[in-house]
């Protein structure tokens, strides 16, 4: 190998086709035309000369399906034609200054007064407007006179608020905000709600609110291996342990389904096992209103003679002997 990198000599035209090619990473052209197998060679060249890969590499033929048809369809669009991200898109449409101008719609301009002080303008342009470039973005909430908080590191919210808000939605919308929803009506984003609440499903349950999955997106849990919706990390490992040890259970039923009582409202058990045993996993015990909400559940339990089984994150390791009467 040392004899090889001896013995093979940068001539112009070699490095005019490093120029070239190596920007795409077509290792077959560039050993191809170079004459040499050695990648180490080729790649202390490129970084010598400051020739980097590029991050986004398109052909020549998705080059043209860009230039022919950014006006009419929008990044998502292209995105999905062309197997490639929106951001990756939104990246070449600027290299190849493809510039498309849209009249910003009111809704737009509502949800970037909401969203622009307190997210960076890329991820603006990633998840909120998706057919806007993050120069355009800031463009407009200057000429609106917006401007980023001033507030050092994560935006601080009152827990009280973000619930009584939350309500207040709910209740104008009729049902349940949905996940995405939250930042387009003024609320704190899906984030900050896990933050404070340990998850969006965590608030929603604090206020009563109907559930389901729909609702929340099948991306924002997670799966047993049976292919139970989990809200958790958490609950998964424990439906887990179920299947594995043969334990049959219902997941996620209403308590009023078992109990007459007019506290059951839209509660929900996590699992029901045995014979009607309740197991519920507790995990945000500390959370002032998530305990007001465990002793309401603990109280309906234990006034209809209900036998529930609590869980909490020290318990995780710990559910061979918990449920061993049940294996």
């Amino acid at each position: 190998m040392e004899n090889k990198r001896k013995n093979f000599k940068w001539t112009d035209e070699k490095i005019n086709i490093l120029k070239e090619v190596y920007p795409t990473n077509d290792w077959n052209i560039l050993i191809d035309k170079l004459g040499t197998n050695d990648k180490m060679i080729i790649m202390s060249k490129a970084s010598s000369l400051k020739i980097k890969a590029e991050k986004y590499f398109y052909t020549e033929e998705e080059v043209n399906f860009l230039k022919n048809n950014y006006m009419d369809m929008s990044c998502k669009e292209l995105s999905l034609n062309l197997g490639k991200t929106i951001s990756s898109v939104k990246e070449k449409m600027n290299k190849l200054r493809l510039v498309k101008v849209e009249k910003w719609s009111e809704d737009e301009l509502v949800l970037l007064e909401n969203v622009y002080p307190h997210y960076p303008n890329r991820y603006l342009s990633e998840k909120f407007f998706v057919n806007r470039a993050s120069y355009s973005i800031r463009r407009m909430a200057l000429k609106l006179g917006y401007h980023k908080t001033k507030e050092k590191g994560m935006k601080r919210f009152n827990s009280d608020d973000m619930l009584e808000k939350l309500k207040n939605l709910s209740i104008k919308l009729g049902r349940t905000p949905l996940y995405n929803e939250l930042v387009g009506y003024g609320l704190p984003s899906p984030k900050s709600y896990e933050r404070y609440f340990g998850g969006y499903i965590n608030a929603c349950e604090l206020l009563d609110l109907e559930i389901n999955c729909s609702i929340f997106g099948l991306n924002n849990g997670c799966y047993s291996i049976n292919n139970d919706f989990c809200y958790s990390k958490s609950e998964k490992i424990v439906t887990d342990f179920f299947i594995n040890n043969n334990v049959k259970y219902i997941k996620e039923d209403y308590y009023r389904n078992y109990i007459n009582d007019n506290r059951c409202n839209t509660k929900r058990v996590d699992w029901v096992i045995g014979d009607n045993v309740f197991v519920e996993f507790f995990g945000l015990p500390k959370n002032k209103k998530y305990y007001e909400k465990m002793e309401i559940k603990r109280s309906i339990c234990n006034d209809n003679n209900v036998v529930l089984t609590e869980l909490f994150e020290k318990d995780l390791t710990k559910l061979h002997n918990i449920f061993g009467q049940y294996l």
